[in-house]
């Protein structure tokens, strides 16, 4: 893949910049009107509750269990991971993790970080965002928010009735605990307070597109783009102003980067071995959560996952180019090469 001189990309980032600001609101599906007036998640504390629990007491638990209905077993099974919402064996396990020093000690740190002065911002951020969400999607109804401490294994769960955050997950980067996790440098780097939000609503559109999506049987490279395109664009739908940079995670250098190399990466995916393939070894190095993109010809200084940025761009420009597509059909359309013919890489 060509490379430019330092002096020409910053040229080319000032006039991208200027091209994506003269044609912020090209996109009429952005213009959402909500009411947040009288509106809330009604969030709850599971981060504290669950420590607060003895979870050798049945009478505690099922109190627990009869406040936080299917999130109980949500969090033991699919967050934790702790096995059965209903096993005495699982409430041992439990009882082990709140008790023990390392998690005790995570729970003051997010209680330190995160005073309920800020968990209430943080929830009109999490609200505006799901309520502009929620016109987006048919039949969706408001989902409760759940601030939880998931034991660093997952920072945000979605399912109809809820939205969970992990708190520990936002902790911030240089924070002692984040750096002492077996986790790769650039997870921890995202591991921030800003992307709490972003994260959250991003979670809540992957798994509302994935009940929605057509394409679930083995996918092309392109149908992936498409894929992944849908869920960054529901999320950047969901925000009155949010930046392509923040939506994916990167910083602005890694931001500039894919805006200034974006014809030559189109040049590399659309060699017909690549667009094509079903190969998902290969297909998945374009959408790998890493420093950079592992791809064939992608230099390691390169943006991570470049798949879901280019997928991103092909489903802007052809939502741009049919306003009068709602996005219910949108999340419907099958004919990933159709989405795709409406897509022009920047020069």
């Amino acid at each position: 893949m060509p490379k430019l001189t330092n002096s020409l990309l910053v040229v080319l980032s000032i006039l991208l910049t200027m091209f994506c600001y003269s044609c912020r609101d090209a996109d009429k599906h952005k213009n959402i009107d909500i009411e947040t007036e009288g509106k809330s998640m009604s969030p709850m504390r599971f981060d504290m509750e669950c420590f607060s629990t003895n979870w050798k007491n049945a009478e505690q638990i099922s109190v627990l269990k009869q406040k936080y209905g299917n999130f109980f077993c949500l969090y033991l099974e699919d967050v934790i991971k702790a096995g059965p919402c209903d096993s005495a064996a699982t409430f041992n396990l439990v009882q082990g993790f709140v008790l023990n020093n390392d998690f005790q000690d995570l729970k003051a740190e997010i209680e330190k970080n995160y005073p309920q002065q800020r968990l209430d911002s943080l929830h009109e951020k999490i609200l505006e965002s799901t309520l502009r969400f929620q016109t987006l999607i048919p039949n969706m109804k408001l989902p409760q928010l759940v601030w939880m401490n998931s034991g660093f294994n997952s920072g945000a769960y979605s399912s109809d009735d809820y939205l969970a955050v992990g708190l520990d997950f936002y902790l911030g980067k240089n924070n002692r605990l984040t750096k002492s996790v077996p986790f790769p440098q650039y997870q921890k780097d995202d591991m921030t307070r800003e992307q709490l939000v972003p994260s959250a609503i991003k979670n809540m559109a992957y798994y509302h597109l994935l009940k929605s999506d057509t394409l679930k049987s083995e996918k092309d490279m392109l149908s992936e783009m498409i894929f992944h395109g849908k869920a960054h664009y529901l999320t950047w739908l969901a925000f009155e102003d949010i930046h392509d940079s923040t939506l994916m995670a990167w910083t602005s250098k890694q931001y500039t980067w894919a805006q200034s190399h974006q014809l030559n990466i189109w040049k590399e995916i659309a060699q017909q071995d690549v667009l094509f393939s079903k190969n998902r070894a290969e297909v998945q190095k374009w959408f790998e959560y890493g420093p950079f993109t592992n791809a064939s010809n992608v230099p390691q200084e390169s943006s991570p996952q470049l798949g879901v940025y280019m997928g991103l761009q092909m489903v802007k420009s052809y939502m741009e180019k049919h306003p009068e597509i709602p996005i219910s059909q949108l999340l419907k359309e099958d004919n990933a090469q159709k989405i795709l013919q409406a897509y022009k890489p920047n020069l």
